[in-house]
């Protein structure tokens, strides 16, 4: 019997898993040496062969990673198709027939279902079309605006509903932005455009209503008692959460009472009044009207319209006071007293425009005036937020008054002329400091 020398090379076949024997057979006759030969350069092939598999596999194990990563994106997108999707199916239950007959969520709409053959025999006779038709309650249209003659009828000027979903959609973007900013992290690109495209919508908006509605700055006007009346009603109202009439009736009668109210201050000021007094006067107003209004909604209306982490906080809330200071106020980070009162004098300086007299009488002023100010006030401690200009309503009233205690005090203490104590009573812009 001859003798046989075999070798079994096991490969991995690409996509199938076989085992592949290789079967080599040497004669006898041959000798050792080429034996040996034989056996080297089969070996040899053998490795040239597995570096080439190799290489293959590494091959395909980068596709497999960019495989997996552009699988993972696709289920990004799809987890954010969801969500809208799951809100347009909240929309449309709100549309829904009276019939009953249930709204499709957003996997119904994907394909249809079969029904089950039991349904099948004992489902109802079809109903007549007609009567379906006559059992449909007419689709819900934004509520006419509350004031539409005030003021020379500007506010009809408005896109209510375009004010309305706007504003819905800006109190649920703005915690997001709270939420970022709390861990010490700047919003996404995504939701910085989100928030500045919601505020062009409304700003737009706004800027319809001209002169005709009294209010200091755009955000006055827009906080006005008949608009502000307004904003809420159509916010809820994209909401889902409506006003009901009694509700409509009782913030319609406290937005009537503050304009009658806001046009007896505004006719209050003599001629050497303050612009910053009217300003925070105006605040003071706005606050007690706003209070008022969220006496009359529910709990959940109210955390619709002003949620809590962004509650009375300058920039991010609309229904409240201090929406009024957003033209107006901005931050000054200090170190203590000290540096606060060199800086405040720094300000001073520019605003007495270089007159080394007056600059030098100032200095006592505002010296005396930074011991007065109350310690709490300056060692409160403030947050991240505050830091980012989101500082609270009632900080920058209590810093309006005390600001504008000093600029009384310049304009009764320094030797100035007419001229330039009127350029001061002026002033509005606020900037209150943050530590």
């Amino acid at each position: 019997m001859k003798p046989l020398y075999a070798v079994l090379i096991i490969l991995p076949a690409v996509g199938l898993g076989l085992l592949v024997g290789i079967l080599i057979t040497v004669p006898e006759t041959r000798e050792d040496e080429s034996i040996e030969t034989a056996r080297g350069e089969t070996v040899s092939e053998l490795q040239e062969a597995l570096a080439t598999k190799e290489q293959q596999l590494s091959g395909f194990t980068v596709r497999l990673d960019a495989l997996k990563a552009e699988l993972e994106s696709r289920n990004r997108r799809i987890e954010k198709l969801e969500e809208v999707m799951s809100r347009a199916a909240a929309v449309e239950a709100a549309l829904a027939p009276i019939s009953g007959t249930p709204t499709k969520s957003p996997i119904d709409r994907i394909g249809p279902r079969r029904p089950r053959p039991e349904a099948l025999a004992n489902a109802p006779p079809a109903a007549d079309p007609e009567s379906i038709v006559a059992r449909e309650r007419p689709v819900s249209t934004t509520p006419a605006p509350l004031f539409a003659e005030a003021y020379g009828g500007a506010l009809s000027r408005v896109d209510w509903k375009m004010i309305g979903t706007s504003l819905n959609e800006l109190t649920r973007l703005t915690p997001r932005v709270i939420r970022f900013l709390n861990r010490g992290r700047p919003p996404s690109v995504d939701l910085s455009t989100s928030v500045a495209d919601v505020k062009r919508k409304v700003m737009l908006q706004v800027l319809r209503l001209g002169q005709d509605v009294p209010g200091t700055g755009v955000n006055g006007k827009f906080t006005d008692p008949a608009c502000a009346a307004n904003a809420i009603l159509v916010t809820l109202f994209a909401a889902d959460l409506p006003l009901s009439p009694e509700q409509t009736a009782k913030i319609e009668e406290i937005a009537t009472r503050t304009m009658q109210e806001d046009a007896k201050r505004r006719s209050s000021y003599g001629d050497g009044a303050y612009e910053l007094a009217k300003l925070l006067d105006e605040v003071e107003l706005k606050a007690r009207f706003f209070g008022e209004c969220f006496e009359v909604l529910t709990v959940p209306q109210a955390k619709v319209l002003s949620p809590e982490l962004s509650r009375g906080r300058l920039l991010v809330d609309p229904f409240s006071e201090a929406a009024v200071f957003g033209d107006w106020v901005r931050v000054h980070t200090f170190k203590n007293a000290n540096s606060l009162a060199a800086d405040v004098h720094d300000a001073v300086r520019r605003l007495l425009g270089g007159d080394g007299a007056l600059i030098s009488q100032s200095r006592e002023t505002v010296l005396r005036w930074a011991e007065g100010l109350p310690k709490e006030e300056i060692l409160a401690e403030q947050d991240t937020l505050d830091r980012s200009g989101m500082i609270t309503a009632k900080r920058a009233l209590t810093w309006g008054r005390l600001v504008l205690d000093l600029l009384k005090s310049l304009v009764e203490d320094l030797h100035m002329t007419e001229e330039r104590a009127q350029s001061i009573r002026e002033l509005t812009t606020l900037s209150v400091p943050v530590r």
